[in-house]
């Protein structure tokens, strides 16, 4: 497997990491975002009552509620091992377009969001594996921060934007513990749902069972207004009900689970067995556990061949 260069956001006071890639069928293991229940709430949240309680509409080039002020500290991406290297330039650019369409979003209703990303789909002719254009990333990221604003009650920040585009362009994306990393994760799984890079669903991959049975409900309303499905694949699922949740848009699941059923689907001998579809693009939370420390302890199964008694084996 090869790494892509980390990105850290903000002064990192932990090793706590994000990471997405489109993964190739040969390297099935990619987990997703972890949001603390406190901290990210209530940073949210304070965003939020900035932008209520501010006295204008913002200038085009900033974001609602003067957070871009507080932002500039942190959006100080730098790349690891480099603490004077600036926010890459495409980042900055994006950044400013999706700020320059926060005004716009804000005063349209529920509906008009919703047409507008449903005609923004059907403009831009979309083929599997082709690069989504920046006009359509400014445009879905500026719809998924004011809609998580309204239906979850949190605005993601400049930084958590910039963290986002790292993770839509395949990057690790390091934030400290209270940053926010679960809010990131979202506005790129839903860009990469509504435009996917293979005829599979978006992988949200977990280090443990309680981090997708929290943040798949909690985002499921956000993901749904987007007119996209959601699923949760846990321990002790029958393959059928497996089967039929990773035929969802956006699927959460942890890191052993996709790996176990990956050998599984390599052990089938009939071509209806596999559970899962294509591989194509994933969020992995806490990646330098996952790829890293979990991996030291590889994953084998094992299955006896009918009618001689020898066992076939699958290692990852």
């Amino acid at each position: 497997m090869a790494f892509v260069q980390p990105v850290t956001l903000g002064a990192s006071r932990s090793r706590n990491a994000l990471a997405s890639r489109c993964v190739p069928i040969c390297d099935p293991t990619a987990p997703a975002p972890s949001r603390s229940p406190r901290i990210v709430p209530r940073m949210g949240l304070f965003d939020a009552f900035k932008k209520a309680v501010s006295p204008s509409p913002p200038a085009a080039s900033a974001p609602s509620g003067g957070v871009d002020d507080e932002d500039d500290a942190l959006a100080s991406v730098v790349l690891e091992n480099s603490d004077t290297a600036n926010v890459p330039a495409s980042y900055t650019r994006l950044l400013q377009r999706v700020n320059a369409l926060e005004s716009e979003y804000e005063a349209m209703s529920d509906a008009d969001i919703q047409q507008s990303i449903a005609k923004l789909r059907s403009s831009h002719s979309h083929s599997l594996g082709q690069k989504v254009p920046d006009d359509v990333i400014a445009s879905v990221f500026a719809a998924g921060r004011e809609m998580t604003f309204r239906l979850l009650g949190l605005r993601p920040y400049d930084v958590q934007i910039l963290g986002g585009f790292a993770l839509h362009f395949g990057n690790i994306a390091e934030m400290a513990t209270g940053e926010g990393k679960t809010l990131v994760a979202s506005l790129p799984v839903i860009l990469n749902a509504l435009f996917p890079v293979a005829d599979s669903p978006v992988l949200v991959v977990t280090i443990n069972d309680y981090l997708t049975r929290r943040d798949s409900p909690f985002f499921a309303p956000l993901y749904r207004f987007f007119g996209l499905s959601v699923g949760l694949v846990s321990a002790g699922m029958q393959p059928d009900d497996r089967r039929e949740t990773y035929a969802k848009d956006v699927v959460y699941v942890t890191n052993s689970e996709l790996g176990l059923y990956y050998l599984r689907d390599n052990l089938s001998m009939q071509p209806r067995d596999p559970v899962l579809r294509a591989l194509g693009f994933c969020v992995i939370d806490e990646v330098d556990s996952i790829l890293i420390d979990d991996a030291k302890t590889p994953l084998i199964i094992s299955s006896s061949s009918a009618g001689n008694g020898q066992g076939d084996q699958a290692q990852l």
